[in-house]
């Protein structure tokens, strides 16, 4: 409630991306998309730059557990070009790749990711969010050397939840997971995906 009565436009634009993000995490979509939007247009309106960049964090995670990825391929591409220097949209890009069959393309992305020394960006939470999202695309390549050094990135945060502002992508665990089972540890994924659950 204060929130909304808030004159200052970011705290309403924040407020109203965590209530998508507790949406989405609830598991309604819908709403979370409506509320989402809603946000978007709060942002554009206050002048809020980030705006555009939130909504699509927000919706690739939607579009995600919809299996419905491919949609959102032009906004990802428009996004890695608007910040190249944020390796969320490319690692976002990269998964929408590998999910949706196009291998060749996720292993490109990831190469580009590699050669401009995208791992030893500053380490935030942005950062680990992108790492989450290289692991499960190299992953899904079934690339076991990458696995092995994004599972080395990522097990120095344990019990940790990935989320960027009000957007959450989920335990941790569960990419650590991914990564231990690209490497053929089949005990340890399994036991970091009873951990995420």
């Amino acid at each position: 409630r204060l929130a909304a009565e808030a004159a200052q436009p970011a705290v309403r634009c924040f407020e109203a991306m965590n209530r998508a993000g507790r949406l989405h995490l609830a598991g309604r979509l819908d709403e979370a998309e409506r509320v989402g939007m809603e946000t978007l247009e709060l942002a554009r309106a206050g002048g809020q730059p980030e705006g555009d960049a939130s909504s699509v964090v927000l919706l690739f995670q939607i579009r995600r557990d919809q299996h419905r990825l491919g949609e959102l391929e032009a906004q990802l591409v428009e996004m890695t070009q608007r910040h190249p220097t944020v390796g969320l949209f490319d690692a976002s890009l990269a998964l929408l790749y590998a999910e949706t069959g196009r291998q060749d393309d996720a292993r490109s992305v990831l190469e580009d990711l590699d050669a401009c020394g995208f791992p030893q960006s500053p380490r935030n939470h942005i950062w680990l969010a992108a790492v989450c999202y290289c692991a499960a695309a190299w992953a899904h390549l079934g690339d076991v050397r990458r696995s092995a050094e994004l599972h080395s990135l990522l097990t120095p945060y344990p019990q940790q939840i990935v989320c960027t502002g009000g957007t959450t992508m989920g335990a941790l665990d569960f990419f650590v997971g991914l990564t231990a089972r690209a490497r053929g540890n089949l005990d340890e994924a399994e036991a970091r995906f009873a951990t995420a659950t």
